[in-house]
């Protein structure tokens, strides 16, 4: 009997399908958590290789060690398990797409964090699995700071608990920050919990149109030095158009109305500025620029701070000739994302070239693909000995037959 007549067996026929992101694997998305666990305990019993996902959007992002056997999503694990808004914490099933838990928890006045891009189509699951932010991590922190808890379930079907609900209901090991950014390789998130801030009384959106990079990142960092704490910075290139710094502030109105005072002077010459409504959707489209969830691949940059700059040259060195594809920088972050043109042959030859240019500077480039490649973790770049033996550590106690074909790129349990 085939894998997917095996999974058929536990999910039904409407619970079998594809990816695009996993072209000629089987996926099946249970529509409980009776029938997740059902599905890992097939696949253990079996020696069954899986891939653990959401939606699938953001498989590229992770490495392969091979062609699974059957992908687990939680596409079809929907809804909200708890909301107590004066708590300021939600709690929801992995396959709840944020932009339904944003659109819940702001009819409450609160906001929930990370704003990732397209959160049409991520699921909680996936971002807690990818470790994903977005943009209003320049504010906010990172993702794994706002996730309170997890309930997983593990290849020999044991359920566990991580955290807590509430803030301060929490003990035992952090083994959700373990599961965020995970990439699946560990254990499959169930259900997560976020913490939630308050909805911003007031938003306004700045840009102001440079020349060139530089220009664009001394505006920036003109901005930051001010003393003003956007809620976003970003830095796009405006194809045949130059350059444009965005700054996105948020919060109580008269603290805000201080900060564009201030950001208007620190940028100076001709800005731009959008109030409310026109303000949330200049913010909801710069976070969408980002790259990473198509067709084409895309390369994610990070640097110091005081080394972003550095690494963009390096990274304008390695590619082949003038790149004319989207650039999206977050200077406060120190992150930028390209899209990239060529296939497999073209980034064999910029990856090395460019990873050993960045090494000086204490710089990463990650790919982020649209399908799961199969590439080394010395290759990628980490080689950190103590780092690599505590990564398979952590996998073989979580997955000690290494059924889980995805991991994390560079290594990248922290």
């Amino acid at each position: 009997m085939s894998a997917r007549e095996r999974a058929e067996g536990v999910v039904g026929a409407e619970g079998l399908g594809e990816l695009a992101t996993l072209p000629g694997v089987p996926v099946a998305s249970p529509a409980d958590e009776a029938q997740a666990v059902e599905l890992l305990r097939l696949a253990a019993a079996d020696g069954l290789r899986l891939a653990l996902c959401g939606a699938g959007s953001k498989l590229g992002w992770a490495l392969s060690a091979g062609s699974p056997d059957l992908a687990v999503s939680t596409r079809r694990l929907d809804g909200v398990v708890e909301f107590e808004p004066g708590d300021g914490v939600l709690t929801a099933r992995a396959g709840a797409r944020l932009a339904a838990l944003r659109d819940l928890v702001a009819a409450e006045g609160l906001e929930l964090t990370p704003d990732v891009p397209r959160p049409e189509r991520a699921t909680l699951g996936g971002v807690v699995g990818a470790g994903q932010s977005g943009p209003d991590r320049l504010l906010h922190g990172p993702v794994r700071h706002h996730v309170l808890g997890t309930r997983s379930a593990q290849l020999s079907g044991a359920t566990t608990r991580s955290g807590g609900r509430l803030v301060k209901n929490v003990s035992g090991y952090d083994a959700h920050r373990l599961l965020t950014g995970s990439h699946g390789c560990l254990a499959l998130v169930l259900e997560a919990s976020l913490r939630l801030g308050t909805a911003p009384e007031r938003r306004l959106a700045l840009a102001r149109e440079h020349a060139d990079l530089d220009a664009a990142l001394e505006g920036a960092a003109s901005l930051r030095a001010s003393g003003v704490a956007p809620r976003a910075l970003t830095v796009e290139n405006v194809l045949g158009a130059g350059w444009r710094v965005h700054a996105l502030l948020a919060g109580r109105a008269a603290h805000v109305a201080r900060e564009a005072e201030l950001a208007s002077t620190s940028l100076g010459g001709e800005v731009e500025v959008l109030e409310g409504v026109a303000a949330a959707a200049r913010g909801d489209a710069l976070r969408d620029l980002e790259p990473g969830g198509g067709a084409r691949p895309a390369l994610r940059l990070t640097a110091g701070p005081t080394r972003l700059r550095a690494a963009l040259g390096e990274l304008f060195d390695a590619l082949p000739s003038p790149h004319e594809a989207l650039l999206v920088v977050q200077p406060g972050v120190a992150t930028a994302d390209l899209e990239l043109s060529g296939g497999g042959e073209a980034l064999g030859e910029l990856l090395p070239r460019l990873r050993a240019a960045l090494r000086p500077l204490r710089a990463t480039a990650q790919l982020r693909l649209p399908t799961p490649g199969e590439v080394d973790p010395l290759a990628e770049g980490d080689t950190d000995p103590a780092r690599l033996a505590l990564q398979e550590r952590l996998r073989a106690t979580y997955d000690p037959r290494r059924l889980l074909t995805l991991r994390p790129p560079l290594g990248g349990l922290r």
